[in-house]
């Protein structure tokens, strides 16, 4: 698969960026759901069990539900990217697993942090809670590094470990930028469209969905002339 680089196909694959940032924390939002019996709230980053919910298991589960979107979205990526798949498939994998973003999981689990580690540091208390914190990190090691490994070997352009670089920094700090900081950080902390009008969901956070739903419906397609290879192909 050699890459090429065009407007066109890095917008469309930001949008993918965006959109599987945005059901990472859907999957938080509608697994707390499912499983209290009544909706939490959240904003672009956080959520928090309904009031009516406090049960250590039901946070355990809807906490690992986030990254095993995540991880799905990662290892559907890493099966499209198998040898006896098309041009066009193996592009839609790579966009998938480096979409995914799988750099900050790496730099929380690094830094003790992040769902899967954070989580299981409820679990592992006390004294034993260093085993949370290894046990965290070989899960994300487990299932990162694979589709991260295939994704950068199916890459035939020279200076490959540049290009897989900046395809795992440049989409996270700009992510991090409109989610975190502008979205997150400057509109929600600011209230703006923040009040619950759906099962606990703020107006902003909905219109959000809404906007990456119509952008990538608009721009997906574009995503073909990510490789030279698909764009030949399809």
């Amino acid at each position: 698969m050699r890459l090429q680089f065009n407007l066109a196909s890095l917008l469309a694959f930001f949008i993918l960026v965006l959109l599987l940032h945005e059901a990472h924390e859907s999957a938080h939002y509608f697994s707390a759901w499912l499983l209290c019996g009544c909706p939490p709230g959240r904003d672009f980053l956080v959520w928090e069990l309904c009031s009516n919910c406090t049960g250590e298991k039901q946070f355990l589960l809807a906490s690992f539900a986030g990254p095993l979107a995540t991880y799905a979205f990662m290892w559907w990526g890493f099966s499209l990217l198998r040898p006896t798949t098309s041009a066009w498939q193996k592009t839609i994998g790579f966009a998938l697993v480096t979409g995914a973003l799988p750099l900050p999981r790496w730099l929380a689990a690094i830094d003790r942090g992040g769902d899967e580690i954070s989580t299981l540091r409820h679990v592992f208390t006390g004294a034993k809670t260093y085993q949370g914190v290894l046990l965290g990190g070989l899960i994300v090691l487990l299932l990162t590094v694979p589709p991260v490994w295939r994704a950068f070997k199916a890459i035939r352009n020279k200076q490959r470990i540049l290009i897989i670089l900046a395809f795992l920094v440049i989409p996270w700090l700009l992510d991090r930028l409109l989610v975190e900081k502008f979205l997150n950080g400057k509109l929600a902390a600011a209230g703006v469209l923040m009040s619950p009008v759906y099962a606990g969901m703020p107006l902003l956070v909905i219109l959000w969905q809404l906007f990456l739903l119509i952008a990538f419906a608009l721009t997906a397609r574009k995503l073909k002339y990510l490789s030279e290879d698909s764009t030949q192909s399809f």
